[in-house]
């Protein structure tokens, strides 16, 4: 039974390695920081745009402002960060967003996401997104990271985590 399992691992990892990626999301960012936001679909969001997307999603609603202010800001792409605040908050609805006010699941392990998240709190809730824009930018965005390669790094327990934002900014594209 081990070395069927052994196999599978090896074969596997050599699949992973040597097929191409077929997922479309692979040359959605490109190496240049200047390039990143002509990479992600051409979406000109604004405040007006994003608050009737989250009409029922009050929670969300509460950063739109801030998350169109802070992208701009940080010259990034306002539909990956929107995704992954929707990803990761749950709609603005976690205990993280609610209480630490991380809406990015940074530092958010799944050993312990509540525990482990990085606390915002003590910032006002634009500060709080703002500050976490520029963690993302820094950390993810920066290095010419593929959706799929910054999925590995943002949240390597999940493998459909780049599946996941580029349905919601799809999303967020065909229904803004």
């Amino acid at each position: 039974m081990k070395r069927i399992i052994i196999l599978a691992t090896i074969l596997a990892i050599v699949l992973l390695t040597t097929l191409p990626k077929t997922s479309g999301t692979e040359s959605l960012i490109n190496a240049s920081e200047s390039q990143l936001p002509n990479k992600i679909p051409e979406y000109e969001a604004t405040t007006d745009k994003l608050l009737q997307y989250f009409k029922i999603h009050t929670e969300m609603r509460k950063i739109v402002p801030y998350i169109v202010k802070g992208c701009k800001q940080e010259n990034v792409p306002i539909l990956l960060i929107t995704a992954i605040a929707i990803q990761e908050s749950g709609w603005g609805t976690s205990d993280l967003a609610r209480n630490k006010k991380n809406y990015f699941g940074i530092s958010a392990y799944d050993w312990g996401p509540y525990k482990n998240g990085s606390d915002f709190s003590k910032y006002t809730l634009e500060e709080a997104v703002i500050k976490s824009i520029q963690m993302i930018k820094k950390d993810y965005l920066t290095h010419g990271w593929t959706i799929d390669e910054i999925g590995a790094k943002y949240c390597p327990t999940d493998p459909k985590w780049s599946e996941h934002i580029t349905s919601i900014m799809n999303d967020l594209q065909n229904n803004t």
